[in-house]
């Protein structure tokens, strides 16, 4: 991995390892590398949906330059093409937009990616109730079950609608 790292260029980067490769996290640490985050893998089958009780949700026009804004990722993800496999749902509240996640469908399967809420409208249920939503949705266009990673700050917004734990990854940097 260094090497390939080295011949294009990259001099600072991370490898992750899966709690089912316990070898792996060694051989890293033993190179000298350190735990640095974790994220914890979730999924659900979409027969399972909670839908808690909190704000009604006061969805807006899908917009990807918002969802960006939101998440505080760069414009220039923008760029990623098109698909209808993907779906942007972005919330408002007191006319302000608040919260947005992405969605993802492939093979059954609803990916869950980038659930953000801003600050001032965090503590009220919204990004679990947009959770829940996006996870509707895709059942209704057939999907079975749902993924994610989660942060450990997320994972209870995910629990509330019905993932389960399934692994975790730890990412690991140089010392």
């Amino acid at each position: 991995i260094e090497a390939t790292y080295a011949t294009a260029g990259v001099q600072r980067f991370a490898i992750w390892s899966h709690s089912s490769t316990p070898h792996v996290a060694k051989q890293l640490t033993a190179g000298g590398y350190l735990p640095d985050e974790v994220t914890y893998v979730m999924a659900m089958d979409l027969d399972t949906i909670t839908t808690p009780d909190g704000p009604e949700l006061d969805l807006v026009e899908p917009d990807f330059n918002e969802f960006l804004r939101i998440n505080g990722l760069s414009p220039m993800f923008n760029s990623l093409p098109a698909t209808a496999d993907a779906a942007v749902y972005v919330a408002r509240v007191e006319d302000h937009h608040a919260a947005a996640l992405m969605s993802y469908e492939h093979e059954g399967d609803c990916g869950i990616f980038n659930v953000a809420t801003l600050d001032f409208a965090r503590r009220r249920g919204l990004g679990t109730k947009l959770t829940a939503h996006a996870l509707e949705r895709a059942r209704e266009r057939g999907c079975t079950t749902a993924s994610l990673q989660s942060t450990e700050m997320g994972q209870s917004i995910y629990e509330k609608v019905g993932f389960q734990h399934i692994g975790a990854y730890t990412e690991y940097v140089q010392s």
